[in-house]
């Protein structure tokens, strides 16, 4: 074959694996363009083996960090991108360091730090700037979207996604189009505008249906279920749908959509009462998460975790959980997963005895989540309507109003130190405090 020939074989054979990893990306034969590269990568480390060319050899890392990126194995993926970027550096080419400055700049703020990675992807929009490269700056400004949306700036993240989707319209993009369509529904999510997040998921859908890549297509059907559900109006048709692509995501490795839809199934069944249901499916998500290492996704589903173990009477299975949550998401920066922390661990400070511990941590996140200029959905709000009630049932109107008092608010880093007394706590007192 190609590799038996010690140079020109092994450089052509380099060429195809550039010429078709789009296609290993798009299309689902993942593995065997995975096997492909790893050995061709071993071929050129070889003692023996002709060199290849800089260029050739950034090119080369490149392909391999986008399939270990569509595996979700973020960790390899960025470590890939960077030995690309130096050796794009060293040969001199502009567009290749851009466009690899975007991807690192996209797999460092999905390891966890969102200054680097807007740093990263600031300098990718500089150089696709001084080349006229339109589509190049939509791809990087489409990491400072998702920064913004991460960190709770979401007029910010807003203005960023229009860009974008503006952008890839003026190009006649439709797949991408439809792609951040998607994004900017996820945005609404956020922001409690549940509506407009049907909306764009729907219009996601009908702009280029991206069924070509399975996880895509998942994850916008998955997060359509959950804006109807969020609403009340849902039909099961979009879940049963993305439930029904969850083996063909596990069969292709694609770790990160197989989490991503997990854990908004599990969220969905928290919300039916459906517990135990809840619990399997979070268990795969998290498992799943662990191998991709994303943080944001980490939060989410240790969060969702720790409340369906509370549900389940498991107290200190649900402190475990945020335990772990709570740290990553304050050092993450990400004010809207905080808050999803804290009030995810009020009903265990209910639990402990300490209901003005909860009314603090409610009180705390109630201020963030107004300073983001978001708020809850329609369900999500009944819920923690219901949950201040209870609390008021429980202290008495005249505590609890006492408890709510403007000047006892704290800030989301103040009311953090709290909510990990009270975790500790349970975790001190081991697993008998489990109902």
């Amino acid at each position: 074959g190609a590799l038996a020939d010690p140079a020109e074989g092994l450089r052509d054979a380099a060429r195809l694996a550039i010429a078709l990893h789009r296609l290993w990306l798009t299309r689902g034969p993942l593995f065997e363009g995975i096997d492909y590269l790893e050995r061709l990568r071993a071929a050129a480390d070889a003692p023996d083996a002709p060199a290849l060319d800089v260029l050739l050899r950034a090119q080369l890392l490149s392909g391999a960090a986008h399939l270990a990126g569509t595996r979700s194995l973020f960790s390899d993926a960025q470590a890939l991108f960077a030995r690309s970027l130096a050796l794009y550096r060293e040969a001199g080419d502009r567009p290749g360091t851009a466009a690899t400055l975007a991807n690192l700049g996209w797999q460092t703020w999905n390891m966890g730090d969102l200054d680097a990675g807007e740093a990263l992807s600031r300098e990718a929009i500089a150089i696709h700037e001084s080349l006229g490269d339109s589509l190049g700056i939509a791809l990087a400004r489409n990491n400072l979207a998702w920064i913004a949306t991460e960190r709770g700036a979401f007029d910010e993240a807003a203005r960023h996604f229009d860009a974008v989707i503006a952008s890839h319209q003026a190009r006649g993009d439709l797949r991408s189009v439809a792609f951040t369509m998607s994004w900017r529904g996820v945005l609404a999510a956020r922001r409690g505008e549940v509506h407009q997040a049907v909306d764009l998921f729907e219009r996601s859908i009908a702009a280029g249906d991206p069924v070509a890549d399975i996880g895509y297509r998942t994850l916008v059907l998955v997060r359509l279920a959950a804006a109807r559900h969020a609403l009340g109006t849902s039909d099961e048709e979009p879940a049963l749908v993305a439930s029904a692509h969850l083996p063909a995501l596990r069969g292709f490795g694609r770790l990160w959509p197989l989490a991503y839809a997990l854990t908004e199934l599990g969220s969905m069944r928290l919300d039916l009462g459906d517990v135990a249901g809840a619990r399997t499916v979070l268990a795969e998500a998290l498992e799943a998460r662990r191998v991709s290492r994303g943080t944001g996704g980490m939060i989410e589903t240790l969060t969702l975790s720790g409340i369906a173990a509370h549900r389940a009477g498991d107290l200190h299975g649900a402190a475990r959980h945020l335990t772990e949550a709570l740290p990553m998401a304050r050092a993450y920066r990400a004010p809207p997963l905080a808050i999803a922390c804290l009030e995810a661990v009020a009903p265990l400070a209910v639990a402990a005895g300490h209901p003005e511990h909860a009314v603090t941590l409610l009180h705390a996140a109630d201020s963030a989540l107004g300073a983001l200029g978001a708020r809850r959905t329609p369900r999500h709000a009944a819920q923690h309507a219901a949950r201040r009630g209870a609390l008021r049932d429980l202290m008495g109107a005249r505590r609890f109003e006492l408890a709510c008092a403007d000047d006892r608010a704290v800030s989301l880093d103040a009311a953090a130190p709290l909510a990990m007394d009270e975790l500790h706590a349970l975790l001190a007192s081991g697993p008998a405090a489990s109902a």
